[in-house]
């Protein structure tokens, strides 16, 4: 599977370790061009902070990801803010779909992760496609 090239697993459910446990074993395979995880009930367990983790690494090594849709979870807090992170560093991400998550939420005394987004696509030069709508602003 070295030349996996889109790898879609929206709508199936399988939560925070599940994707996590994807995201992890798909490190070998850069080649991934085209990544939906969306809709599947992420940010609702614990394991959220090991998929932020994965993710994050997942995507700044990726040099191939253009599209990520990441949209229809309930992503937010420390973990949103990991996941910014690694999309921020995707070198070749030309589409983010991360809408319908709740990214505008403060946490911890904290500013929401829609404020790093935002600061990313201020200065983001490569972005052609970006839909962050819904994100439920506090």
């Amino acid at each position: 599977m070295k030349s996996l090239t889109t790898l879609i697993l929206s709508d199936a459910e399988i939560g925070d370790q599940g994707v996590s446990d994807v995201v992890n074993a798909c490190r070998s395979y850069c080649t991934i061009e085209y990544l939906d995880i969306s809709g599947n009930n992420l940010g609702k367990t614990p394991a959220v902070n090991e998929l932020a983790e994965n993710l994050n690494i997942y995507l700044t090594n990726n040099r191939n990801m253009e599209i990520l849709k990441i949209n229809w979870n309930s992503l937010r807090g420390a973990p949103g803010e990991k996941i910014v992170e690694g999309i921020r560093d995707c070198p070749s991400l030309r589409e983010l779909y991360i809408n319908n998550n709740l990214l505008g939420v403060s946490y911890e005394e904290k500013q929401p992760p829609i404020n790093k987004l935002s600061e990313f696509l201020q200065t983001a030069k490569f972005i052609e496609y970006v839909d962050i709508s819904y994100n439920c602003i506090d």
